[in-house]
């Protein structure tokens, strides 16, 4: 896994941080993965943000297509996961109902996302963690700005790519966006979902943020890492969707959270202090 070299650039005192996307709020189904090395950034992660986006002309998001058909980060093989049945001898009835069950769930989970923005308007992971993260920044007294000007479109490494070997490298094209006036550029990847890895488990909170970043004004690629959410609260451990349904008013929130307890770290090593 890569990490950032903090002793690679000395502790900046500008950061200009590259916003993300509103965030889509997933309950899966499946083994999905996000903490490993080339998830973030790529098109696999792009089910975790809201599809069809569009920034009018205050810069205020609009959202169309909540659950227009985009499959969320499916648990068959073609999509990257477990198959739900794995572990159970192929044919066996049993198997057959769980994956039926399990099919059901899934395609009822779709909706996640459209109900807790209906019963929930106000809670924006996406935008409170970016929020609390330039917080954080600017206690370290850095000076701190956001730029939306990708904001329209999942998280994609500005001026670096993956190479064959899934790691970081500096970007063949640097032109398509300029610099800026900072000594350092913020990307961040902000994932937070709960995940059943399979039929008959609970869904528990699966949180991680891949941050890459950039000298602002000469575009080197300084370093990525990513961090994981490791706490565990059983209170928001679900055996049966429509109990995570029931407690929404926690349970979506609880992702919120999970999110903001990473603040600290992105803070650190943003600010040249080696994380593990």
């Amino acid at each position: 896994m890569s990490k950032v070299d903090v002793t690679s650039f000395k502790p900046p005192k500008s950061i200009v941080i590259v916003d993300v996307p509103p965030m889509r709020y997933v309950a899966n189904i499946g083994v999905i993965l996000p903490v490993l090395q080339g998830f973030h950034y790529s098109p696999k992660a792009d089910p975790f943000f809201v599809p069809e986006l569009h920034v009018n002309a205050k810069g205020d998001y609009i959202t169309q297509g909540f659950n227009s058909g985009l499959v969320v980060a499916s648990s068959s093989p073609a999509q990257g996961g477990v198959p739900l049945g794995a572990g159970i001898a192929g044919g066996m009835i049993v198997g057959g109902i769980l994956q039926a069950s399990a099919d059901d769930t899934q395609q009822k989970s779709r909706q996640f996302d459209a109900t807790v923005r209906q019963r929930l308007p106000k809670l924006d992971m996406g935008a409170e963690f970016v929020a609390a993260l330039k917080q954080g920044l600017e206690a370290k007294g850095v000076a701190v700005s956001v730029t939306r000007d990708a904001a329209a479109e999942a998280p994609r490494l500005r001026w670096a790519r993956y190479n064959k070997d899934l790691m970081p490298v500096p970007a063949d094209d640097l032109d398509r966006y300029p610099a800026v006036d900072a000594d350092v550029l913020m990307q961040i990847s902000p994932i937070a979902y709960y995940m059943a890895p399979g039929p008959l488990n609970a869904y528990r909170r699966n949180t991680t943020v891949c941050v890459a970043l950039f000298n602002g004004r000469t575009k080197a690629f300084l370093g990525m890492q990513t961090f994981s959410f490791s706490g565990f609260n059983p209170g928001l451990a679900y055996n049966r969707y429509e109990s995570l349904l029931e407690d929404l008013d926690n349970a979506a929130p609880g992702l919120r959270d999970s999110l903001l307890a990473l603040v600290p770290k992105v803070v650190d090593v943003a600010t040249g202090r080696a994380v593990d």
